[in-house]
């Protein structure tokens, strides 16, 4: 049985980046949220830095009104990790008065199936009839997670949470844990 970690993402902070969205990336929020990559936008786009937010330092994954970005580094760690399923948009992120371009990838990370729903911590569980092809969004606030229905999927969200926590499997948490990348930890997952 494989462990399951969460993704700490410390970039909200004072001394990291913060990226200024704009209208074509906030109305897209929701499909990024859910994992509806299919109608999402690839077109590069170059965003400001928010002036009246954050620092000067560069992260490898910033976390921004829900969005998640990874740096290129981090893009290309994942997929040389075999990660080939997240869905990217390119962001460059510049900013004329710091001296700041740099390059982000917008990340839709899946939602997968994968919580025993009988042993994890649920508040508002409501009844569904799944027939009717509605998937709920439940409060999951301590999840069990069952590895083995996670597929080839080592790094995801939980399918039916309304919680945008990003987890990964051992294998890939040993990789990117040694690979040396600012502004993420890691908490291992508790049964």
């Amino acid at each position: 049985m494989s462990d399951v970690y969460m993704l700490d993402i410390l970039s909200v902070s004072e001394e990291y980046i913060v990226p200024k969205l704009n209208e074509s990336i906030l109305k897209n929020r929701t499909h990024y949220y859910r994992d509806e990559r299919w109608y999402l936008d690839d077109s590069p786009e170059i965003i400001e830095l928010d002036p009246d937010k954050g620092g000067i330092e560069v992260p490898d994954i910033l976390l921004c009104n829900e969005f998640v970005f990874f740096s290129d580094k981090l893009k290309c760690i994942l997929e040389n990790c075999g990660v080939d399923y997240i869905h990217y948009k390119k962001i460059t992120i510049s900013d004329e008065v710091f001296g700041i371009e740099e390059v982000f990838y917008l990340a839709c990370i899946p939602r997968i199936d994968c919580v025993d729903f009988e042993r994890s911590s649920i508040s508002n569980k409501e009844e569904y009839d799944y027939n009717d092809g509605i998937v709920p969004f439940y409060n999951i606030n301590k999840p069990v997670i069952i590895p083995e229905n996670c597929g080839r999927y080592e790094i995801f969200r939980i399918l039916g949470s309304d919680c945008g926590r990003i987890y990964v499997l051992d294998g890939l948490y040993r990789k990117l844990s040694s690979a040396n990348i600012t502004g993420i930890g890691f908490r291992k997952v508790k049964e």
